[in-house]
């Protein structure tokens, strides 16, 4: 075809310079003599062509020759590995990210070897200031902003990818849209990374006293999420890749805030930064470059299966939802415990009803006694029963040999947990210098042990649970207990004014769980540990369970002299307010403060409230004229807590349906959604009847001013259900036992409080006598007074 085409554009030329020097004659003449020379011409240009094609060849050799002037070398980068998803570490430990693909790349053209550095974020920032040079590696990536004022340090290589910065929020976020409303909102903070443009961004949008500062971008985002800061200002590329790995947690407000360009900083005058350009250059014209950005950058869906390495990803078994049964001792607070609603809770098992959400797995926790766990890890027993074993194991090489120990999920120390006035001691020292002080502790712990090398054998008095224990030092029968510094902590928070922890830590140790020896298991709950920590999941549940309001923490209960506590209360949601068949106004609620006002010294006074008035102040539509607080079985949720005040939780509860005893058409939500024949009661401006439109839609609900009314109607045959909370439910099963039932199938969980005006002086002081109901017993016994049967 070249051939051709070259032929055809020589005869062409020819014959036009023949026709201008010599007219038509002279033209045929020369097509004769063309026709006549075809076959010649024709090898002529075949070898003139051929002679290009060599010289280009030569041509395209010396190019690869010039880019192959590193001979091999190592090229040292310095990299941060915290910026996803430009650097980070993944899941299974290893560093990845769009920096790293596009170093292999460049060191592929240019005959280099790429060796990553880790390097902090200050030291980058110490080279770009002029306070700092190179030393040690030859050029820096970490998703650099080129500036004129850092390019008088450095040189920078070509822009590789082009960004804007964006505002990262918590999902569902709507106090502000923009920069200029989070500005205007002077109690929003902003977390962000000394030293990058992020950072002076946020400074020009809030100013500097309302930024805390991270040392990684990572830690600013783990902030946003624990609610400790608003917002995060961040680069658009970056945030897809936290939003990736956080979908349900964060989201970035489409609005940018800056364009910029990053590059790669190498040494002022670097012979190297022409080659990593001419090598940018090439990626861009071939695809690469695009190639490498759609893999990390396109989509939400693509940043999130990118972030994650394919082999951690096919680490992770799917168990086909067969049951995952887990040893526990429900005896070891905050891993494990019985809490005053009588369910089992606690660190540990919101681990595993996460890890089995991603294994695909049902989690079954099976109460099991300690020295049942110590015998397996001894090697006296085996798994008979269970699958895996969870109660805040400390791995130690002992115990490996009977077991598999799973990756270490927590780091702790161990501390004397001591009585709240003790003066006698401060530390391990003085507690064994003095031979009349004893120290409580389980047989078979990592505690027993340090216990026994303190104070020895024949001073500590043996306990079957730590419960035990720590009752036994509130008591005065012994003076201290070695415990997990964490597990300490949950007992401290559950008697706040009866025991402390001792400052100086006794020793530092890693928690695991047990599996049998070889386990298949084994490698696939600890892939999927990794991923937990990986996209934050096991610091959030660390905060939730470990982390307390310090402010709240110190609270003390107010003496209000007597004065009267106006409490609004509709007395239509049994057993938290009802009135009874003698006309008295009673339920948990009217116990619940009584007894409060008991120990703030008040006095406290019902006053009839309709649903619709609390509503209204929760909405910001109306104030709390006419009384200090108010009760009703309210569900506390973020969109309401913009306009009140809410105490601690006080209970937690779940919704379920209220049918009538006889009903065989449905057994669970989805059969009742499924029927559009069937209708749902519920009070309008409820949780409640938030999820009865989430089931079956607006049309099919029938809306009663009272959940009584709604009951009623369902005892009638006028509806078909109610959602309802359970334990209200209890209370109305209890009044119409043979009338109506409750499905067992839970919908959702949800935590109630107590209502006040917004930032009221009494909030705190009410959590601190929720605190010592809950710490000495009186929200258990009330609940077990209110909706627990003979029965259960």
């Amino acid at each position: 075809m070249k051939k051709q085409t070259y032929l055809s554009i020589l005869m062409a030329l020819l014959l036009l310079v023949l026709a201008a020097c010599g007219g038509a004659d002279v033209v045929e003449d020369a097509a004769d003599a063309v026709a006549d020379t075809a076959g010649e011409a024709a090898e002529a240009v075949e070898e003139a062509v051929e002679e290009a094609m060599e010289e280009g060849e030569e041509m395209a050799e010396e190019a690869m020759d010039a880019m192959d002037g590193l001979g091999g070398k190592d090229v040292v980068i310095a990299i941060e590995n915290a910026y996803p998803p430009f650097s980070m570490i993944d899941a299974n430990g290893d560093a990845i990210g769009y920096d790293y693909d596009i170093f292999r790349e460049i060191c592929g053209r240019l005959n280099c070897n790429p060796v990553f550095q880790e390097t902090s974020w200050d030291a980058i920032v110490a080279i770009m200031g002029g306070d700092s040079d190179f030393a040690g590696f030859d050029i820096g990536a970490d998703g650099i902003t080129i500036t004129a004022e850092r390019a008088e340090h450095v040189d920078f290589t070509r822009p590789y990818i082009a960004l804007s910065q964006q505002l990262l929020v918590r999902a569902g976020e709507d106090r502000f849209a923009n920069a200029d409303e989070l500005g205007a909102n002077a109690d929003l903070l902003v977390g962000s990374q000394p030293g990058t443009t992020n950072y002076d961004l946020s400074v020009d949008i809030v100013g500097e006293d309302r930024i805390v500062a991270y040392d990684q971008f990572a830690l600013a985002v783990a902030a946003l999420i624990q609610g400790d800061v608003d917002a995060v200002t961040i680069d658009n590329v970056a945030g897809i890749g936290y939003v990736g790995q956080n979908p349900d947690s964060v989201m970035l407000i489409e609005e940018p805030l800056t364009a910029e360009e990053l590059g790669f900083i190498l040494p002022k005058g670097s012979d190297m930064t022409a080659m990593v350009n001419d090598a940018l250059d090439a990626m861009e014209a071939d695809g690469t470059l695009d190639a490498l950005f759609a893999k990390w950058f396109l989509t939400e869906e693509e940043a999130a299966d990118e972030a994650m390495d394919d082999e951690m990803m096919a680490a992770i078994p799917d168990l086909g939802g067969a049951e995952l049964v887990i040893a526990i001792e429900n005896a070891y607070p905050p891993f494990s415990l019985i809490n005053s609603d009588g369910d089992a809770v606690g660190y540990d098992y919101d681990i595993f009803n996460e890890m089995c959400v991603r294994m695909n797995c049902t989690p079954v926790f099976q109460e099991t006694s300690w020295d049942a766990i110590v015998a397996i890890m001894g090697g006296d027993s085996d798994f008979a029963g269970f699958d895996i074993g969870a109660d805040g194991i400390t791995i130690t090489a002992e115990r490996a040999e009977n077991v598999d120990f799973t990756r270490p999920y927590i780091a702790l120390s161990q501390q004397l947990l001591v009585r709240a006035d003790e003066d006698r001691f401060d530390n391990a020292d003085g507690l064994a210098a003095d031979a009349g002080l004893l120290v409580g502790s389980q047989p078979g712990t990592t505690n027993y042990d340090l216990s026994v090398d303190i104070v020895g054998e024949d001073r500590i008095v043996a306990y079957d649970q730590f419960a035990l224990a720590v009752a036994a030092l509130i008591q005065g029968d012994v003076d201290a207990v070695t415990i997990d510094n964490v597990a300490g902590i949950g007992y401290v928070g559950q008697n706040p004014d009866a025991i402390k922890l001792l400052a100086e830590p006794l020793t530092a140790e890693e928690l695991g769980f047990i599996l049998p020896k070889d386990s298949e298991l084994t490698a696939g709950v600890n892939a999927t540990l990794d991923e937990m920590e990986a996209d934050g999941t096991l610091d959030a549940l660390f905060q939730e369970w470990f982390i307390t309001d310090d402010a709240e923490a110190g609270a003390a209960i107010p003496d209000l002299g007597g004065a009267e506590l106006v409490i609004a209360i509709e007395n239509a949601y049994p057993p938290f307010s009802l009135i009874n068949s003698d006309g008295d106004a009673v339920g948990y609620d009217y116990d619940i403060f009584n007894e409060m006002c008991v120990r703030m010294n008040c006095t406290p006074v019902f006053q009839e409230t309709s649903w619709d008035a609390i509503v209204a102040i929760m909405g910001g539509d109306s104030d709390f004229a006419g009384f200090d607080i108010g009760a009703d079985g309210i569900t506390i949720t973020a969109e309401r807590a913009e306009n009140v005040d809410f105490t601690r939780p006080y209970i937690a509860l779940s919704q379920q349906l209220l049918v009538r005893a006889d009903e065989d058409r449905f057994n669970n939500a989805d059969e009742l959604g499924a029927d559009a024949d069937l209708l749902v009661g519920s009070q309008p401006g409820t949780t409640n009847y938030d999820l009865s439109v989430d089931i079956v839609g607006e049309d099919r609900i029938v809306a009663y001013d009272q959940f009584a009314l709604a009951v009623a109607a369902l005892i009638q045959g006028d509806v078909d259900a109610v959602t309802i909370d359970n334990v209200a439910g209890i209370g109305y099963v209890g009044q119409n036992p043979d009338a109506i039932r409750l499905l067992e199938e839970p919908l959702t969980a949800e935590e109630l409080g107590f209502i006040l005006p917004k930032d009221s002086e009494l909030t705190s002081g009410v959590n601190a006598a929720l605190d010592a109901m809950e710490a000495d017993g009186t929200l258990d016994a009330l609940f077990q007074l209110w909706f627990v049967t003979d029965e259960e």
